[in-house]
């Protein structure tokens, strides 16, 4: 019994960050024009960087400098997936 809750509890983590990452991207694509590939790969970059944020968040010690060193893998990422117009409009976006 515990260990089928457990599974449900990493499935539903699982749908909540893949929801999270669906809206992330939509939200950036409906400020920045992408096509559907590019969309594809943002939606992984978000997903992977949602994923690492909640485990940097069960385990508060050095979550600065590790939301630092993650919040660079999403632009460094994103800046390789957008044209140099789009991640402009990224980091315009970004720092509102």
């Amino acid at each position: 019994m515990v260990l089928g809750t457990a599974t449900i509890e990493a499935q539903t983590k699982k749908v909540d960050i893949n929801a999270v990452a669906a809206e992330q991207t939509e939200a950036l694509r409906q400020k920045i024009k992408f096509n559907d590939e590019q969309r594809d790969e943002v939606y992984k970059v978000f997903q992977r960087y949602t994923e690492r944020k909640v485990k940097i968040k069960a385990n508060p010690e050095n979550s600065d400098q590790a939301l630092a060193k993650l919040n660079y893998y999403r632009d460094f990422r994103l800046k390789e997936i957008f044209t140099e117009e789009q991640y402009s409009a990224y980091l315009a976006l970004k720092n509102q």
